[in-house]
């Protein structure tokens, strides 16, 4: 499947730079750590980030459940097929289809983080009623991850910004403060 989320070309040698930082931080996160990532972060600014746990197996099933109905997955069941999907949502529904694929093939094995899909702060499973679902979400998605780890991104994890720790928040930011 040719999905283009988080694949996109770096518009500068700053963005690259804070996906690096970014990056660097996350590949030696706990999965509770990048739980709170997907739970807070800004899915437009960090497509790449959330690509690259995307396609790393040892990413938890809760940060993976959370990222999929993040991207907006209830609102993208009314699409059918791509074709019916507009423009503007494609790389995302390509997306999910994706998580989805990987999921319930068990290429995500880890589940050390507790999610009910229906029990979060994020986006939720049958939240649009105003909608006309034309596919039927996996059954595997709505189920809750039973993991040892319960993790209130809020109270675990006060001095975040956007799912990353202060520091690591600060250093992208002090690229885009040089100008």
């Amino acid at each position: 499947m040719n999905t283009g989320f988080g694949l996109e070309p770096f518009e500068d040698t700053r963005d690259e730079r804070a996906h690096q930082i970014i990056i660097a931080h996350l590949a030696q996160a706990s999965p509770a750590e990048q739980f709170c990532f997907v739970q807070r972060s800004n899915y437009d600014g960090n497509a790449r980030a959330l690509r690259w746990l995307a396609d790393r197996p040892e990413t938890d099933r809760a940060a993976i459940l959370a990222m999929y109905w993040n991207l907006g997955a209830d609102w993208l069941m009314q699409f059918a097929a791509e074709a019916d999907v507009p423009d503007y949502e494609r790389a995302s529904w390509q997306f999910c289809r994706l998580l989805e694929a990987r999921y319930t093939s068990g290429f995500y094995p880890h589940a050390a983080v507790y999610f009910n899909p229906y029990e979060t702060d994020g986006a939720y499973p049958f939240e649009y009623d105003n909608i006309t679902r034309q596919r039927e979400t996996p059954p595997a998605m709505l189920e809750t991850i039973a993991g040892e780890q319960h993790v209130d991104v809020d109270a675990d994890f006060p001095d975040y910004d956007e799912g990353l720790p202060l520091a690591v928040a600060e250093a992208v930011w002090a690229l885009y403060d040089k100008d």
